[in-house]
């Protein structure tokens, strides 16, 4: 049995020829065809593997006098380029090979090109030495000394969110522009610095490194062959010598005699107005004798500023603070920068007046805003803190309502500050955001302050320990009010047209009662005209008598 592949890209691919069944009946030539292939150099027994030209000898495994009919499977193999591949069969005898005893088969084979990768391939880039993970992180930045990594970038690519089929992968384009140089390798550790521009193979981490200059690079990973774009990042380099510092105050009422964390955010920044990471930043009081101690403060990626925590000196000391924020670089020369000024002011964490207030008044459905406002004793707001939720009765941020009698709403799905709801104040004040429910209708708030009166209890102190703070909507239904205003404007119309119907009807009738004393009138008149008429003819008839004699007198 022969199979050639005359036509197409053959030297990209190869034939695989089986026997995969056989049968024999009582003829009378052995060995016409092979019943299995005997090759012992076969890599699978008894299956034919050859080039763009596959011929294969084979036993019959019959006894003399026995035809063989056989069936052959037929695999294109190794095919790398697409296109259209003709395979021709045709069988020779046993003794000749040369001269075909079939006639010619032909198999026509088309054979498309794999699915390139799109746009659906992942790439993202992690801060500092670990692996990428399936996200960005939020900032990448390393100081600015030659070698130093900054960040890597892995590219996964995708077809239609699936793995992209090896023949279809391609080789990736990576660049920076700006400040910083690239590397790239399959181990993400063993990556070096070697260029602005490198040729990555596909699935290797492309490495970002410093060059020793600051100021920003902006890093493209691009498809060599498709084009694609599939990355673009950014990447920071500073200067370890701190040019500037800004402190920003994140809570400006913060517990006496406690911890308070994340009170300010200190930004530094080299020369390029790049953000310093590696700066040493403490508080401390602006002004000698307050009491208060220097506070370090710690680098935060996620907040891009150093984050600082303050300690009250006294649980009992109330009032303002000022404080500087102290930069000391990490350069040679130790660079010392200090902030402006600001004010903290430490406030009592239990609360002598609690207010809940809400909108008077709202549509079903709007959306509005609760607002909870607390004071403290010496008039500040409470500090800020968490408040509720967890908080035990005494601790930081304790309870606000009675455990008891929780709060009360006159709606399921309208309940705002709930018990054991974490509630969390800035300068004393803390919001929530509702639906008005999909009912017209008055709803209503209670809420009944821990403790009792005379008792200070959590964060409410014995002032007003058990009272009450209570908030009511009006809610409104817009579309039914309409449409009830509507129908009373019809009833209205209605009832006016009734109206207008009987006054009709009523003049009506006063036009026929007139219209008949009118036919009265004219009958009588009519009869009176008739008597007059009646009695001038009569003295007509008499005058003309008495006109007949005086003529007869005078002729006589």
């Amino acid at each position: 049995m022969t199979a050639i592949i005359r036509s197409g890209s053959s030297a990209t691919g190869g034939i695989k020829l089986a026997v995969t069944d056989s049968a024999t009946s009582a003829s009378s030539t052995a060995g016409a065809a092979p019943t299995r292939f005997t090759d012992s150099a076969t890599v699978l027994t008894g299956i034919l593997i050859g080039g763009a030209t596959a011929t294969k000898v084979g036993a019959s495994g019959t006894a003399a006098g026995v035809v063989a009919t056989n069936k052959y499977t037929v695999v294109l193999t190794n095919v790398a380029v697409a296109g259209t591949y003709y395979v021709d069969f045709y069988s020779t005898d046993g003794t000749g090979l040369a001269t075909p005893t079939s006639s010619l088969t032909t198999w026509t084979v088309t054979v498309k090109a794999a699915s390139a990768a799109d746009s659906t391939s992942t790439s993202y880039i992690h801060a500092g030495s670990s692996p990428a993970v399936a996200a960005d992180s939020a900032t990448v930045t390393a100081e600015k000394t030659a070698g130093t990594v900054a960040g890597n970038i892995k590219t996964t690519l995708l077809t239609l969110g699936a793995a992209t089929s090896a023949s279809a992968l391609e080789s990736l384009t990576a660049t920076i522009t700006g400040a910083g140089t690239l590397g790239a390798h399959a181990t993400l550790s063993s990556a070096i610095a070697t260029g602005r521009s490198l040729l990555v193979k596909d699935n290797n981490y492309v490495v970002i490194f410093a060059d020793g200059t600051t100021g920003t690079g902006t890093v493209t990973i691009t498809g060599s062959t498709s084009g694609i774009v599939y990355k673009t990042a950014t990447v920071s380099f500073y200067s370890s010598t701190p040019s500037t510092v800004t402190a920003t105050v994140k809570k400006a009422y913060i517990a006496a005699g406690l911890t308070t964390i994340k009170v300010v955010n200190v930004v530094v920044k080299d020369a390029t107005g790049t953000v310093v990471q590696n700066a040493t930043v403490s508080l401390n009081p602006a002004t000698a004798g307050t009491g208060e101690t220097t506070t370090s403060c710690a680098y935060s990626s996620t907040s891009v500023a150093n984050v600082c925590s303050i300690t009250g000196s006294s649980a009992v000391k109330f009032g303002k603070v000022s404080y500087v924020a102290k930069v000391v670089g990490a350069d040679t020369a130790e660079t010392e920068i200090k902030s402006a000024a600001f004010d903290v002011t430490f406030a009592d964490i239990v609360a002598t007046s609690v207010v809940i207030s809400a909108p008077s008044s709202g549509s079903v459905g709007d959306k509005v805003t609760v607002t909870l406002t607390a004071k403290e004793k010496n008039g500040y707001p409470v500090a800020d803190s968490t408040y509720e939720g967890g908080s035990a009765n005494g601790s930081v941020g304790g309870i606000f309502w009675n455990t008891t009698t929780v709060p009360a709403y006159s709606s399921a799905s309208f309940n705002p500050f709930a018990a054991g709801e974490t509630i969390t104040t800035t300068s004393g004040v803390a919001t929530v955001d509702l639906y008005l429910p999909a009912v017209a209708g008055n709803i209503t708030g209670t809420w009944t302050l821990a403790g009792t009166a005379g008792t200070t209890t959590g964060a409410i102190d014995k002032t007003i320990a058990g009272s009450t703070a209570t908030i009511t909507i009006a809610v409104a239904n817009p579309g039914t009010e309409a449409a009830t205003a509507a129908a009373e404007e019809a009833t209205a119309a209605a009832n006016d047209a009734t109206d207008a119907a009987l006054s009709a009807a009523e003049a009506a009738e006063a036009a026929t009662a007139m219209a008949q004393e009118a036919v009265d009138a004219v009958a009588e008149l009519s009869s009176q005209v008739t008597a007059l008429i009646s009695a001038l003819r009569a003295q007509i008839t008499s005058l003309t008598n008495l006109v007949i004699k005086i003529q007869k007198k005078v002729k006589a």
